[in-house]
C-alpha cells in the first residue's frame, strides 16, 4: 500500500543528477527527481510529499534564504547568463540588463537570487558586484576547495606544542647528522634522512614527522584532515590538509628544531643488503635542510663535508631499489613548472630531473615497503592500507599495441606485457609511448586488499612517508605503530576509508590539471603565431595535441576534419596519425572548460 506524507524539509543538491531534501522527523535524506523540484534550489525550506519513505515531491517553496553567489558571468548577444561555482547550485542564472551592474564578459561575480518564475528554463539573478580575486580565491570558488579551517579546528590547536613528555619516552636521535632535501619553496617538511657507516656496512635512518601524535583520532582535525585527504600544492600557494602551526612549524623537520618522527633505522652489509630495519617513535633535529638544487651541488663537490654522505646514499638506495623494483615502470614525460606573478604565468620551465630527487624518491620506496614488511610480519592477514595499481586492462592493451603498430613498433607477444612496456619506456619512441601509455591505466588508488601495485612491480606496498600532506599515511602511521606495541589497529571502516581517499586524491589530480590547464591558457591566449604539436589521442569528440609548450589543445571535428577510426584522422585528403607532427594556430579558447582549440595550419 502506498503511503503519502507531507513534511517540512531542506533542498540539497549533490550534483547536477541527485537531490535531496533533509528532513528533521526523517532518519534519512530522501531523495528527489530534479523533475519534481518544483523549481526549488539548494538551500530552499520547502513543503515535500514523501512517497513510501523514499521519494519526494516538493509542493512550494516556503522559504528561500538570502544569500550571495559566485560564478563567472557569460555576456552573449545582449544576453547574459551566470554559472555558478557555489558548492550546490548546478543551473545557469539568467540575468537581466538592468541588473548586469556594469560587469564584462568572463568577470567572475556575487549575486543573488532574484525568483524563478513559472514556465521559465532559468532562476533569474541580480549581480552584486565584480570580484577581484587571487588564483588561490580563484580556485577555491571555482572548484569548491576547502578555504579557511573552523573555529573548533582552530580551538584544538591552542594548546598543541611539543612538551618535555613528548620527548622523555622517545629513542633520541638529536646528535646525529640528520638532513632534509627538498623543493626550495617547501615549507611543510616531513622527511629527513641520516646515514653513518658501520663496521659492517651503513646504517641509514629514514625520519618522518610524527604526526599522529599532534591529530588524534576522532578530534575536529582529524575530521578535517580526513575530509580534506590531501594537500593542494600550486606554484605560489598551497592549501593545507592540516592548519599550518603543524603543517609549517610543529610538525615541519624545521633547520634546528627539536621534532617528534617516526624513524625507521635500517642496517645494511658492504653488499648493499638489508640485515634488518627497526621502527621507533623518535626525537630528531635537523642540522641541515637542503633544496634539491643545494644538496646537489653538494654532492657533485668533493670538498664538501656532505658529498661523501649524499654520494653513499644515492649508490646504496639506488641499489636496493633495483633489487626491490625490478619492475618498476619510468615513464619520459616532462614536468612542467609554471612561474607566476601577479596571478599571471610569465615563465614555463621544464623541471630538471636531478639526482638528488632520486636519492629521495629511492629511500621513501624503500621506507614504504619495509613498513609493510613490518606490518606482515606481525599478521598474516594484517589490517593495512596497501597502495595499489591494477595492470592495464584487456581492452585498452589491445589498443596500445594498435597505437604501437602505427607507430611502426610491435609488440612481443613471446615476453611479458612488463618487459614490452619496459622495453618501449627505453626506445627511441619513449617520450610519446609514456603519453599513451599513461592514458591506458586507470588510477592508483587506496585499498585494504592486497592486489599488487603493477607499476612499481610489486605487491606489498604502502603510503607512509608524507603524513603532513596525506591522510592515507596518518592511517599507516596508526596502524603501525599500534601494531608494534600490541594495542588495537583501527575501529573505523577501513574499506569505506580507502574508498574516500582514493576519490579525494582522484579530486586533487583534476585540481592540479585544471590549474595547469588554466596557465596554459593565460600563458597562450595571445599567441598569434603557429606552433607544432604531436597527436596523441584522436578521440571520438576532438584530437588531442600536445602542443610545443606541453599544454595539451584539441581540434575540433568539422566538414575538412574527419576521424577515420580511432587511430587517424583526414584533413583535406591527408591522413595523420597518432605520433604525427603537425603545424597548429589557436582558434578559440573555452574558459569555462579550461581548453584551447585550434586549428590545422596548411
Amino acid at each position: 500500500m502506498n503511503t503519502n506524507k507531507f513534511f517540512e524539509g531542506v533542498i540539497r543538491q549533490e550534483n547536477s543528477k541527485t537531490t535531496f531534501c533533509d528532513i528533521t522527523e526523517l532518519k534519512e535524506p530522501i531523495l528527489v527527481d530534479n523533475r519534481f523540484l518544483n523549481r526549488c534550489l539548494t538551500g530552499d525550506r520547502v513543503l515535500i510529499k514523501v512517497k513510501n519513505g523514499k521519494f519526494g515531491f516538493v509542493q512550494k517553496l516556503i522559504e528561500r534564504p538570502s544569500i550571495v553567489l559566485t560564478g563567472k558571468i557569460e555576456l552573449v548577444n545582449n544576453l547574459a547568463f551566470i554559472r555558478p561555482w557555489t558548492k550546490g547550485f548546478f543551473k545557469d542564472f539568467f540575468v537581466d540588463t538592468k541588473d548586469i551592474n556594469s560587469v564584462l564578459d568572463g568577470d567572475v561575480v556575487e549575486f543573488e537570487i532574484k525568483d524563478w518564475r513559472k514556465n521559465h528554463k532559468s532562476p533569474k539573478a541580480k549581480v552584486l558586484r565584480k570580484v577581484y580575486i587571487s588564483d588561490e580565491q580563484y580556485m577555491i570558488h571555482r572548484l569548491n576547495l576547502p578555504s579557511k579551517f573552523s573555529d573548533s579546528v582552530i580551538d584544538e590547536l591552542k594548546d598543541i606544542e611539543i612538551r618535555a613528555n613528548d620527548i622523555s619516552n622517545r629513542v633520541d636521535l638529536r646528535s646525529q647528522n640528520i638532513f632534509s632535501i627538498d623543493p626550495s619553496t617547501c615549507t611543510d617538511i616531513d622527511d629527513a634522512l641520516s646515514m653513518e657507516k658501520t663496521s659492517f656496512g651503513y646504517r641509514v635512518g629514514i625520519h618522518i614527522a610524527d604526526v599522529s601524535h599532534f591529530i588524534k583520532a576522532g578530534s575536529e582535525l582529524d575530521k578535517e584532515a580526513y575530509k580534506r585527504s590531501f594537500t593542494y600544492y600550486f606554484p605560489n600557494f598551497n592549501i593545507p590538509m592540516i592548519p599550518q602551526k603543524l603543517s609549517s612549524d610543529l610538525c615541519s623537520l624545521i633547520e634546528g628544531e627539536d621534532r617528534l618522527c617516526v624513524s625507521t633505522i635500517i642496517n645494511i652489509d658492504n653488499n648493499l643488503n638489508i640485515i634488518d630495519s627497526n621502527i621507533v617513535r623518535s626525537v630528531i633535529n635537523n642540522k641541515k635542510k637542503f633544496s634539491y638544487e643545494e644538496a646537489e651541488n653538494h654532492k657533485n663537490d668533493p670538498s664538501s663535508p656532505y658529498f661523501s654522505i649524499l654520494n653513499d646514499l644515492f649508490n646504496v638506495g639506488a641499489s636496493i631499489r633495483k633489487k626491490w623494483f625490478v619492475d618498476e615502470l619510468v615513464l619520459n614525460r616532462p614536468e612542467i613548472m609554471w612561474v607566476v606573478e601577479d596571478n599571471n604565468p610569465i615563465k614555463m620551465k621544464i623541471k630538471n630531473r636531478l639526482s638528488t630527487m632520486d636519492l629521495i624518491q629511492s629511500w621513501m620506496l624503500i621506507t614504504n615497503k619495509l613498513v609493510t614488511h613490518k606490518i606482515e610480519s606481525l599478521s598474516k592477514n594484517p589490517l593495512w592500507v596497501y597502495r595499489i595499481h591494477n595492470e592495464i586492462e584487456e581492452n585498452n592493451l589491445d589498443i596500445l599495441k594498435r597505437e604501437l603498430n602505427i607507430l611502426g613498433k610491435n609488440w612481443d607477444d613471446k615476453i611479458s606485457d612488463i618487459n614490452n612496456i619496459k622495453y618501449f619506456l627505453n626506445s627511441d619512441i619513449s617520450e610519446i609511448f609514456s603519453e599513451i601509455l599513461i592514458k591506458k591505466f586507470r588510477p592508483a588508488k587506496y585499498s585494504p586488499n592486497k592486489t599488487g601495485h603493477f607499476s612499481l612491480g610489486v605487491d606489498d606496498y604502502t603510503h607512509f612517508t608524507s603524513p603532513i600532506r596525506r591522510y592515507s599515511d596518518i592511517i599507516v602511521h596508526r596502524i603501525l605503530l599500534n601494531s608494534i606495541i600490541g594495542k588495537d589497529v583501527y575501529s573505523a571502516n577501513l574499506w569505506k576509508d580507502c574508498e574516500w581517499i582514493s576519490e579525494q586524491e582522484k579530486k586533487s589530480q583534476k585540481v592540479e590539471n585544471y590549474y595547469n590547464s588554466l596557465m596554459g591558457i593565460k600563458f597562450t591566449k595571445d599567441i598569434k603565431y603557429a606552433i607544432n604539436g604531436i597527436v596523441t589521442r584522436v578521440g571520438d569528440y576532438n584530437i588531442t595535441i600536445k602542443s610545443e609548450f606541453l599544454i595539451d589543445m584539441y581540434i575540433r571535428y568539422d566538414e575538412n576534419v574527419i576521424q577515420n577510426d580511432d587511430l587517424t584522422f583526414s584533413y583535406k585528403n591527408n591522413i595523420y596519425k597518432i605520433g604525427d607532427m603537425i603545424n597548429i594556430k589557436i582558434e578559440k579558447i573555452d574558459n569555462e572548460k579550461n581548453q584551447i582549440y585550434v586549428k590545422i595550419n596548411y
